[in-house]
């Protein structure tokens, strides 16, 4: 049960992830669209980390009373305190 949990929580802290890279794409500059053509691929470099960062901020620019960021951050909070998580890693809560 717990580890469904988990699964669903992780899944819909990507997908708020993605819809604010959804926002922002069609703004950025074309080199850094390239980084998230190729997601995978660059996933824990530098560059994509920088990348992620100028999302973020560009989002909070264009659009400041969005919400996905905050949706974004409370899912992630929870995933990291569900217990969910720890079935998803083998911990055992007694």
């Amino acid at each position: 049960m717990f580890f469904v949990v988990g699964i669903v929580l992780l899944s819909a802290t990507c997908l708020t992830m993605g819809m604010i890279v959804r926002d922002v794409l069609p703004h950025l500059e074309p080199k850094e669209r390239e980084y998230f053509r190729a997601w995978f691929h660059n996933w824990g470099t530098w560059k994509f980390s920088m990348a992620i960062r100028r999302v973020w901020d560009q989002h909070r620019s264009l659009f400041p009373k969005s919400r996905k960021r905050l949706a974004f951050g409370a899912l992630l909070l929870v995933l990291l305190l569900s217990p969910g998580v720890a079935a998803l890693l083998g911990v055992v809560h007694r």
